[in-house]
């Protein structure tokens, strides 16, 4: 048995003018054009120490070959994709009483259809053509 294990990078959020419990928000409904944004720190580190250690398990294996190892790095992708979040609309019609009611943006989890129907086609591609 030869296993195929993926390993996906971070994803970035995509916060502005502060983080999800100090008033961020994650309103944006158009992709960010390449240049029009960089990572935050954080998440920068993160993905870093990911392709690191994705390099050093690579290495590890030497010859040996009974594992696939593939890295699905879709962290610069996901970050041109803040129009993927649910951003205040994790609950419905959250404006229909009060249009100016404070309501938690979720920038920490995406949205279907968006970007992870594009991550689905990267691991249909590296499964299906290696």
């Amino acid at each position: 048995h030869n296993a195929t294990v993926l390993f996906r990078t971070t994803t970035p959020d995509h916060f502005e003018n502060g983080e999800w419990f100090s008033g961020g928000y994650c309103n944006r409904t158009i992709p960010f054009k390449e240049g029009e944004i960089d990572m935050i720190d954080v998440d920068s580190i993160m993905r870093g120490i990911e392709v690191d250690e994705f390099e050093k398990a690579i290495t590890s294996l030497g010859s040996e070959k009974r594992v696939n190892l593939k890295l699905l790095d879709t962290t610069f992708l996901s970050l041109l994709r803040p129009d993927g979040h649910p951003g205040p609309y994790r609950q419905f019609q959250p404006f229909a009483k009060d249009k100016n009611a404070k309501v938690q943006n979720d920038c920490l989890h995406w949205c279907l259809p968006g970007p992870i129907d594009s991550w689905n086609d990267i691991v249909m591609e590296m499964l299906v053509n290696g």
